[in-house]
């Protein structure tokens, strides 16, 4: 990961700073060293490096990216490689973990702690800046989604009811056309032609009517008429 320039605290570093870097000497070898790209400043036997645009206090991490953060009394940052020491007056400085062993054997130096470092203030503001954003994006997104499909499903619902009752309606005004002849009863059902050609009684009726037998049945009336044999004349007077 490539390093960066930032508003934080100075590597300590044995003989000079690098030639792209700006700084001081310390105490004994040591070298307190700003990253290119920002300035180092002194304040209450402390030096920091500042951006072109920061001042006043920085944020607990090092001015170069890829640095660690140390601290004993004071922060001070050391390479990657290296670890921190404070030595018995109390100076910082970076070496391999065998020669701060060696020297804390000796009483020459104490091991210092390392801290971890914290966002700087304008990085942190435009992730928060961003992730405000993207949420307010994702926000609007979502809202306008949302709108789009309950309008559509509105829109779907009032359709469907119209259909409904414009259905409704026509079926009714069918139901009441004076122009179709009102069906009979037995017709409307299908049971005309049963009642028409099951009648019994009408069959009974015109062919099997006892009426019909009342006239050749009177054979007393046909008997009485040839049944006078001999017509008796008045009798004659003596």
């Amino acid at each position: 990961m490539p390093s960066k320039s930032q508003a934080g605290y100075p590597n300590r570093r044995a003989g000079s700073c690098l030639s792209n870097e700006s700084g001081h000497h310390t105490w004994d070898k040591w070298w307190t060293c700003c990253p290119p790209g920002t300035t180092y400043e002194d304040y209450d036997g402390t030096t920091r490096c500042q951006l072109s645009t920061t001042t006043g206090e920085v944020p607990e991490q090092c001015a170069n990216s890829s640095s660690t953060l140390w601290w004993k009394d004071n922060y001070f940052c050391c390479d990657p490689q290296l670890v921190g020491f404070a030595n018995e007056h109390g100076s910082f400085g970076c070496s391999t973990q065998s020669d701060v062993y060696n020297g804390y054997s000796n009483g020459t130096m104490t091991n210092a702690n390392q801290r971890p470092q914290t966002a700087s203030p304008t990085s942190s503001a435009t992730s928060s800046s961003a992730s405000s954003e993207s949420s307010g994006s994702s926000t609007s997104k979502g809202a306008i989604a949302g709108g789009v499909v309950g309008g559509v499903c509105g829109v779907l619902i009032i359709i469907g009811i119209i259909w409904f009752l414009l259905r409704r309606r026509r079926l009714s005004s069918a139901s009441r056309d004076p122009s179709k002849p009102a069906l009979p009863p037995g017709l409307k059902y299908g049971h005309e032609a049963a009642e028409l050609g099951e009648s019994d009684n009408i069959r009974s009726e015109l062919y099997g009517s006892p009426v019909g037998r009342e006239l050749p049945t009177d054979i007393q009336s046909r008997q009485e008429l040839p049944g006078s044999a001999t017509k008796q004349s008045p009798s004659e007077p003596s």
